[in-house]
C-alpha cells in the first residue's frame, strides 16, 4: 500500500511540474510573441513612396495605398492594394504605374 500511494504522490508532482513550470521557461527563444514577429515582417518589408498616399514595394513592385496616422511606435495605419479603375492590380515600373496583365 505505501508504495501504491508512493506512485500515485510522485505522479501527481510530476502532472504539476509538466502543465504548470515547464511552460513558464523560455528554451533559447524558440517562443516568440506576435509583436516580434510583426517586427520582423516590418523589417524585411521595403516601402518606397511614390507620391503622398502611393508606395510600392521593392521586390514585388505592387503598389499600395499607404495610410499613416502619427509617428514612432503609437501610430496607426493601413495597406491596401492599389487597383486601377478596370479592376486590376498595379505595378511600379520605370516610374508609371501599370495594371498587371490577366493570363
Amino acid at each position: 500500500m505505501g508504495k501504491l500511494v508512493y506512485v500515485a504522490f510522485s505522479a501527481l508532482i510530476m502532472g504539476i511540474v509538466v502543465m504548470f513550470i515547464l511552460p513558464t521557461f523560455n528554451y533559447n527563444n524558440t517562443r516568440r510573441d506576435s509583436a516580434s514577429i510583426q517586427n520582423d515582417v516590418q523589417r524585411d518589408s521595403t516601402l518606397t513612396k511614390i507620391n503622398n498616399s502611393l508606395s510600392y514595394d521593392k521586390s514585388t513592385k505592387i503598389v499600395y495605398w499607404y495610410f499613416e496616422d502619427g509617428g514612432g511606435r503609437m501610430s496607426t495605419g493601413f495597406m491596401s492594394p492599389y487597383i486601377s479603375k478596370d479592376g486590376r492590380y498595379c505595378r511600379y515600373e520605370k516610374g508609371e504605374i501599370i495594371p498587371i496583365e490577366k493570363k
